[in-house]
């Protein structure tokens, strides 16, 4: 499989087709073919490695360019080429892969997807695939930053906040809004009144029966399986399941406080009660957290209110509660990356543009849950008051994004309670616990993801909650007496 969704050189269409004819000549998922590459000839073009740069993986007497670099899961080499191509130079990026099929690998080759809006994409000049061999993605070096990542670029979190973060939010708005509501990528159970079919099939089903039901119906493997080695967990619903259960009146109660112990009980012991230092923003004396508070508070906003009796949920839970444990994709849904951690969005900083790669967890999810993943992994002074911190996220984040998708979806929009309560719901939270099994297994590498994970819940219980200590109203119940009291958009859909 071969595509070439973008020119090498815009305006030098005889070089770009030369080029192409190098790259079709490279092993699909051969890293050294292109890593050993000194210099190669056709009648149209040449095209010589003038530099090269490991960035990710591991080759035979390669090392890592930059320690900074996130480890990544998938195994993937990722290397950066300067180039002389004809008489152009170039910086590629060069991506493979020994499996296939690969997401990140389809979403380019399914050019529909990725011509949708380009211009919040990396360009990609040459896809390569072949099953049982593997894959080769050839694009762009784009930008100078990661926004967000210490130490590059003069790094500033100010400056991040006001210069970084604004052109972040409008790509991600403008990726989700092309594929809002798109039944064509959306399967059957999202579409068909599946809440209500899926109510009633766990009235009637025992806990067993309904997780093989859901199974044979959303197609996804076994959700009470716990699988830390690959992104089971990371879909649709499997995601939810990991905090509470598929439905909002306590439907799949006993399965799913299985498939939260389960992920608990998978954490490392070594490690469970290390005391990591939470981001100050003074020089005041600085606290500390840990992976037993971070489940301590993702325990909290599971049982808040009191569990459900029963696995059909016989008490009826309070508005908020049934909102937390939402399906993501009710009512609304969008083709997300599932990964927008800073590491897999580049900023262009004199432009001020900013462009989304690395597609491996691709699929249908929740637009907010993507927007809160990107901001949990940048926000490096989160460490203030869960309220102060709430609402400057609110003013930060969740309006402006609310806001850019208004502006491009117009009347198909979604409220800005439909969008707060994804951002700080259960799936958010589950991809949290997911992510930092992860790093706490050391399968992947944040950047100080603990402490602002850990800030990030301590939010969500504002959120939902409010302050334990005394009545501050809960950052919901704001939002819901401003869509009681007028006719605002954020009023409940």
């Amino acid at each position: 499989l071969m595509q070439y969704p973008h020119p090498v050189i815009e305006d030098d269409a005889a070089t770009s087709k030369a080029f192409q004819q190098i790259a079709a000549s490279k092993s699909p998922g051969n890293a050294l073919d292109w890593w050993e590459h000194c210099q190669e000839q056709t009648d149209e073009c040449k095209f010589k490695v003038l530099s090269k740069r490991l960035l990710a993986g591991k080759l035979p007497g390669a090392e890592i360019a930059d320690v900074n670099q996130a480890n990544g899961q998938s195994g993937s080499v990722v290397m950066m080429l300067e180039c002389l191509i004809g008489t152009h130079s170039r910086t590629l990026i060069v991506k493979t892969g020994d499996q296939y099929p690969a997401p990140d690998c389809d979403f380019y080759l399914q050019g529909e997807l990725y011509s949708r809006v380009p211009e919040v994409f990396i360009n990609v000049f040459a896809v390569q695939a072949q099953i049982g061999k593997g894959f080769t993605i050839v694009m762009e070096k784009f930008g100078n930053s990661f926004p967000g990542k210490p130490r590059m670029n003069g790094y500033d979190s100010e400056l991040m906040l006001n210069e970084q973060l604004p052109p972040v939010i409008s790509s991600l708005a403008k990726f989700h809004a092309a594929f809002w509501n798109d039944t064509s990528i959306a399967p059957k159970y999202v579409t068909d009144g599946a809440d209500d079919v899926e109510d009633e099939a766990e009235k009637s089903f025992s806990s067993k029966e309904f997780d093989e039901f859901i199974e044979k119906r959303r197609g996804f493997a076994n959700p009470v399986k716990l699988n830390v080695q690959g992104y089971t967990w990371l879909t649709d619903m499997a995601i939810a399941n990991v905090m509470k259960g598929l439905g909002p009146d306590g439907i799949g109660l006993v399965g799913a406080k299985l498939r939260f112990n389960l992920l608990k009980k998978a954490m490392p012991s070594d490690n469970w009660e290390t005391q990591v230092p939470l981001a100050a923003k003074t020089e005041e004396a600085v606290s500390y957290c840990s992976y037993k508070e971070l489940w301590t508070l993702a325990t909290q906003l599971r049982d808040m209110h009191g569990l459900p009796i029963g696995v059909g949920g016989i008490l009826e839970p309070n508005q908020h509660r049934k909102a937390f444990f939402e399906r993501p994709t009710k009512d609304h849904w969008t083709l997300t990356h599932n990964d927008a951690k800073f590491e897999n969005v580049l900023l262009e900083v004199d432009t001020q543009r900013a462009k989304i790669f690395d597609f491996d967890l691709v699929g249908l999810g929740s637009g907010p849950m993507d927007l809160a993943c990107f901001f949990i992994s940048m926000w490096e002074r989160s460490a203030e008051s869960a309220q102060i911190a709430y609402e400057q996220e609110m003013q930060l984040v969740i309006r402006p994004y609310f806001e850019q998708l208004s502006f491009e979806l117009g009347d198909k929009k979604p409220t800005l309670l439909h969008v707060a309560d994804r951002y700080y719901g259960s799936g958010t939270v589950a991809t949290v616990l997911v992510m930092n099994l992860f790093a706490a297994k050391g399968l992947k590498t944040f950047h100080d993801f603990l402490p602002r994970s850990v800030c990030f819940l301590r939010r969500c219980l504002f959120y939902w909650k409010g302050l334990e200590d005394d009545n501050t109203q809960s950052g919901r119940a704001a939002l819901l007496s401003v869509a009681e009291s007028s006719d605002s958009s954020c009023q409940i859909a």
